[in-house]
């Protein structure tokens, strides 16, 4: 026992480096369709059914047992991948023989969130995991071999309804009655919220230059050298992708580092366009105003798509050939500040770059 539970904290102190450890080194998405929101925790609570696994079909009713039926569990997931690590605990009455005898296990596992390959929507996630468990029946307990797969229906910000299906295979015999069985979890989950992602991971980076850092910069190199003619964007520049450096404007410190998000058109003739990070960032999806009279762009309490609440985008712009590249390819700059209805009063900077599409050139 105490070997197969020191097995557990191993395989969880190996399993969630990994996972933070990719989070910073790479946040940038693949394709259009990306991960959900980066919510570091989630606690997951609700009601289980048993079944014995006597039958060949997992769903045989006849050896269900619905006693005492609950689980609660701990996930911890990561935001550059779509991994996670989890540890759950359940209790029930499992039928031996015809017999509800009590019934509880410890599990831990990974899991793997394969959603953004099939449903661009935000409120659904999927997943497939496997992991290692210890159940107990009275004085008696086996190690198991968990595969599970699940989904989760968010009906808010932070709560949502979970199902999930496991099928555990146990390791050494210790009764010929119970060498597998099935497990349904049915419950309600819980998760914490990305704008806290810096407090939680504790990332320091160097400081964001403010705008008027960017303009006293501006001016100290006006005094030894001629400024070159400023050219204004037009209408074609905004459309495409832009590695995206979001900040708190408070106290500069970092939400996320070349979070990939899109402009693209809409089906409207009215120098208007879509900026949306499908998911990836801090939930934006909105439309935004683009004035060409000084190539400058605003958003004015428009509804965020990806949040069902509401966002204001001020002092927007687009800076021609000002930004460098990975590979040091001269590229365009993009700024501007944004604040949501849900954290009314705080600001948030974002300032980017676009992406070139070269390999070189990813993150």
């Amino acid at each position: 026992m105490k070997s197969f539970l020191l097995s557990i904290i191993l395989f969880l102190f190996s399993v969630v480096p990994l996972f933070a450890q990719e989070q910073v080194i790479d946040t940038a998405v693949k394709d259009s369709l990306s991960p959900k929101e980066y919510a570091p925790y989630f606690l997951n609570f609700g009601l289980n059914v048993l079944d014995n696994g006597n039958s060949k079909l997992p769903f045989n009713t006849d050896e269900w047992a619905i006693t005492n039926p609950f689980f609660v569990s701990l996930e911890r997931r990561s935001n550059a991948s779509n991994f996670s690590a989890v540890l759950s605990f359940s209790t029930n009455k499992l039928k031996v023989n015809g017999a509800a005898t009590f019934y509880y296990s410890i599990d831990a596992g990974a899991r793997y969130y394969f959603d953004d390959l099939i449903f661009n929507n935000a409120d659904i996630e999927t997943y497939a995991g496997v992991g290692l468990g210890r159940f107990f029946l009275q004085n008696s307990g086996n190690n198991s071999l968990n595969l599970s797969g699940g989904g989760r229906y968010w009906f808010s910000k932070h709560f949502g309804l979970s199902l999930e299906a496991i099928g555990k295979v146990g390791l050494k015999p210790m009764n010929s009655e119970v060498l597998g069985h099935y497990a349904y979890n049915f419950g309600i989950v819980w998760r914490t919220y990305s704008k806290h992602k810096a407090e939680e991971a504790k990332i320091e980076e160097l400081p964001i230059a403010l705008e008027d850092n960017l303009l006293k910069d501006t001016e100290e190199v006006a005094a030894i050298a001629p400024v070159a003619p400023i050219v204004l964007p037009t209408i074609d520049d905004y459309p495409g992708e832009w590695f995206m450096h979001i900040s708190y404007a408070e106290n500069e410190s970092v939400i996320y580092e070349h979070s990939l998000h899109s402009i693209y058109r809409t089906s409207e003739d009215d120098n208007t366009m879509w900026i949306n990070d499908f998911n990836k960032g801090v939930w934006i999806q909105c439309k935004i105003r683009i004035n060409m009279e000084d190539a400058t762009f605003n958003a004015e309490v428009q509804p965020n798509v990806n949040d069902r609440g509401t966002v204001t985008i001020t002092e927007g712009r687009i800076e021609k050939g000002t930004g460098v590249s990975k590979s040091g390819t001269k590229v365009d700059k993009i700024y501007f500040k944004a604040e949501f209805s849900y954290d009314p009063g705080r600001i948030l900077i974002y300032e980017g770059i676009r992406n070139t599409g070269l390999n070189e050139d990813k993150y």
